[in-house]
């Protein structure tokens, strides 16, 4: 039965018996003359082609399909598959897992400096006012975070609470300048003795009243001022009169009964116009109304409207008409001045600017 063995079969045959971790350097072939113990050295040398290799200082063990090496602290664990590798590292007390593309198997965390799928941007800080939030977003109006260049971010679109669209604080007070005060010029004759009177610091002009002569002419006169307040229509600022207080009456004929001349809603004395021999024999108040204006930079500023006239007061109809005596440009009246005896025998008035105070 031996004689017909190839030399490559004795050769196969004297390793296995020697040595027969040795037998599989052979090449295998399946011919039936080798019987068991040459075959099972066959299927010992041919695997799935997974290797698995364990290293543990310097030593190597075949133990199966997973591969574990430990030196110096570090364990490298690698895993062959048909398609990919995985390879898990811990070093430091630090684990990181990654694919063979490379690609990071854990979710994005807002402050680890990286810039991650939704977020805006990631500077790895807890500084909420800097060039990137504590929500990894890029600073905007709007955000609820104060940042340069911003007065205040409430975080909300109301309009008219204390911090505007545009990051900008809202006017809390809207007052008279009347510490720097204009006159126009005074209409009427030179008689009577002068008269000034000013509204309280902040207020306004809102209207003037007093009686008619037995002559229909401007008997007495008296003016009536004002605080401005700011209210709101929910989506703007309104000016509203507030505390109303009067000031002294000049002249002394009330004989043809009293007579009234109020701006109406949120205005004030502009100007006035009418007639005048001697004395004052008609007079037209002129009123304008008050807006707060607010610009698409979120920032405010006061304007007056068109001056709009009240009804004529007097019914003489001596003496010769003038024409309007208005306050400067933005502004209005603050003060009444003239000349007085027994009738209103001139009159004009002082001007001031408009403010907007925080």
């Amino acid at each position: 039965m031996l004689e017909g063995l190839s030399w490559r079969h004795w050769c196969s045959l004297a390793l296995g018996l020697v040595a027969p971790s040795l037998a599989c350097a052979v090449p295998c072939v399946d011919d039936g003359f080798l019987g068991m113990q040459h075959d099972a050295a066959c299927k010992a040398s041919s695997t799935d082609a997974t290797t698995t290799t364990t290293t543990t200082s310097g030593a190597t063990t075949s133990a199966g399909p997973t591969s574990s090496a430990t030196s110096a602290g570090t364990m490298s664990e690698t895993t062959s598959t048909d398609s990919s590798t995985s390879t898990s590292t811990t070093s430091g007390g630090s684990t990181t897992d990654s694919s063979a593309d490379g690609s990071s198997t854990g979710a994005g965390i807002c402050g680890d400096a990286v810039v991650d799928p939704g977020e805006g941007c990631d500077d790895g800080n807890q500084v909420d006012d800097d060039a990137c939030t504590n929500a990894c977003s890029l600073p905007a109006c709007g955000d609820g975070v104060v940042q340069a260049g911003e007065q205040c971010d409430d975080a909300n679109a109301v309009e008219v609470d204390a911090c505007n669209f545009a990051c900008k604080t809202t006017p809390m007070a809207l007052v008279a300048l009347s510490l720097d005060v204009t006159e126009t010029a005074i209409q009427g004759g030179p008689n009577g003795s002068d008269f000034a009177q000013a509204c309280a610091e902040s207020a306004v002009l809102i209207g003037l009243v007093g009686h008619l002569d037995d002559q229909g002419r401007i008997g007495t006169i008296q003016g009536v001022c004002a605080l401005l307040e700011l209210g709101d229509d929910g989506q703007e600022f309104v000016p509203m009169h507030g505390m109303e207080s009067p000031l002294l009456m000049q002249g002394m004929n009330q004989l043809g009964g009293p007579w009234t001349a109020m701006c109406p809603g949120a205005s004030a004395v502009v100007g006035f116009r009418g007639r005048k021999s001697m004395w004052i024999d008609q007079l037209v108040v002129r009123c304008a109304s008050i807006a707060v204006d607010v610009s698409p930079q979120g920032d405010y500023s006061v304007g007056l409207g068109v001056a709009e006239e009240l009804a004529v007061v007097g019914t003489a109809m001596g003496g010769a008409i003038f024409g309007a005596e208005d306050c400067p440009m933005g502004q209005v009246a603050v003060k009444k001045i003239g000349r007085a005896g027994d009738v209103i025998d001139a009159f004009g008035l002082g001007c001031a600017k408009l403010a907007l105070e925080p």
